[in-house]
């Protein structure tokens, strides 16, 4: 199982696809002294409530994907079902962040190297 923001946990099976998640809310109607006797396969989601992307996908339409369907993270599927990772927004973001902030830094470094020199005359 993978974690998902802290509270949903992606579920595989031996070959490692995908099946669906459970959340730690899923737990709650399950007696503590039942959880010896209970298997995850009863009580997780179904596939379909889990928010995947295909491992081909390009960042942008990922970064998209996770825009205009509002959610928070993606798991990242290959074609035959196996789970490859997952896709945290907040950390895209912070990436997406260092990036422009080191461009930013660049940029002033740059124009720091380039300045022309000021000649004074006496």
């Amino acid at each position: 199982m993978a974690k998902i923001a802290g509270k949903k946990f992606l579920v595989v099976n031996e070959a490692k696809q995908l099946i669906g998640a459970i959340a730690t809310e899923d737990l709650k109607p399950v007696p503590t002294s039942e959880w010896n006797n209970t298997r995850i396969i009863e009580i997780i989601q179904p596939l379909e409530t889990v928010n995947a992307v295909p491992a081909d996908l390009s960042l942008l339409e990922v970064v998209q994907q996770i825009e205009t369907e509002k959610v928070s993270e993606l798991a990242v599927i290959r074609k035959d079902g196996v789970v490859v990772g997952l896709l945290d927004k907040d950390s895209i973001l912070s990436l997406m962040e260092k990036e422009a902030q080191n461009k930013m830094e660049a940029v002033i470094v740059d124009t720091e190297i380039n300045k022309p020199e000021t000649t004074y005359i006496n």
